[in-house]
């Protein structure tokens, strides 16, 4: 090894090593104030990518979540609607079994109890018109599959094929297992309580006064129409609470979980150890001041070895 004054090998081996111990703690302080490992592409790349993976991964299964909670809000408010129809058509009932107590009851009754069911009647009209959800309409089928049958049903439509319907987005994908199309009930009063008489279709609309089906008219006859309406909208309301508990909830215990797993996952990956890193960047700050003593000190050994050779005044 040359001997010299300006400099010497052990001086720069000295500087290599204290520049590796300043970038080892400006890695681990930067560490720690983001609370990433993984802060760019170079710190670990294959770890970098899976990251990025899963990170859009939950994001999907986070939205997913969102608009299945979204779905079952939406059923409920529905749900809620035919809850309203269906005292309606139990206080109807009262009112037809009432007309049919002919041998008491008056003609001046039947006229009023008609006048109350004309009221029922519209209130029913009224709710399947109204019930919205961010205004839309829930009830009054303007956006179901019109080839499902029957109309008054709450319905998952099969996937692929067929018009309208409301679609559901309930996974974190484009596939079409992650969404389904369903059809709310159409529970406007022409669609509710259709029978067959006399080769004619009767709904809840003929019970109006001056209908075939009025109290006056053939309170029977009423009185059936209104006992399959309370039959179509239980059917419509049980299917309802049937999606939502089998379906909707279940979907979404599956994404929390599945979601929890991602963050977990993602996190062990990117996340960095808060205890390591301090250890680090004691260690490299210690290795950084060795190396700054080692660096003085091999410059002054080396001139006062040269000096010494060469018989310099003062040399010692």
């Amino acid at each position: 090894m040359a001997m010299t004054i300006n400099g010497t090998s052990l001086a720069y081996a000295g500087m290599r090593n204290a520049n590796k111990s300043v970038q080892k703690t400006s890695t681990a302080l930067q560490r720690i104030s983001t609370g990433l490992k993984i802060n760019s592409a170079k710190d670990d790349p294959a770890g970098f990518v899976i990251s990025e993976l899963l990170r859009s991964q939950a994001g999907a299964t986070q939205a997913a979540l969102q608009n299945t909670r979204e779905a079952n809000n939406l059923l409920s408010i529905a749900e809620g609607g035919l809850g309203s129809m269906q005292e309606n058509l139990r206080q109807m009932k009262g009112l037809a079994i009432h007309a049919l107590n002919s041998g008491i009851t008056s003609p001046e009754q039947v006229s009023a109890d008609q006048a109350v069911l004309n009221s029922l009647l519209q209130t029913m009209q009224r709710t399947a018109d109204t019930t919205r959800y961010a205004d839309q309409n829930l009830l009054d089928g303007s956006r179901n599959d019109p080839t499902a049958e029957p109309q008054t049903a709450f319905q998952v439509l099969p996937e692929g094929g067929g018009e309208g319907g409301r679609q559901l987005q309930l996974g974190g994908g484009s596939t079409e297992a992650d969404r389904q199309r369903v059809n709310l009930p159409n529970a406007l009063p022409a669609n509710l309580g259709q029978v067959e008489q006399g080769g004619k279709t009767y709904s809840l609309n003929d019970l109006y006064g001056g209908g075939d089906a009025s109290l006056a008219q053939n309170p029977e006859l009423a009185i059936k129409i209104i006992d399959q309406a309370i039959m179509d909208v239980s059917a419509a309301r049980a299917g309802i609470g049937a999606y939502q508990a089998n379906q909707l909830d279940a979907n979404a215990n599956n994404l929390e979980i599945e979601l929890a797993n991602l963050v977990a996952t993602e996190s062990y990956i990117r996340d960095t150890d808060i205890a390591r890193q301090a250890t680090e960047m004691a260690q490299a700050q210690t290795q950084m001041q060795a190396g700054l003593k080692v660096i003085a000190k091999a410059n002054q050994l080396a001139r006062q070895n040269a000096m010494q050779l060469i018989g310099a005044p003062g040399a010692k």
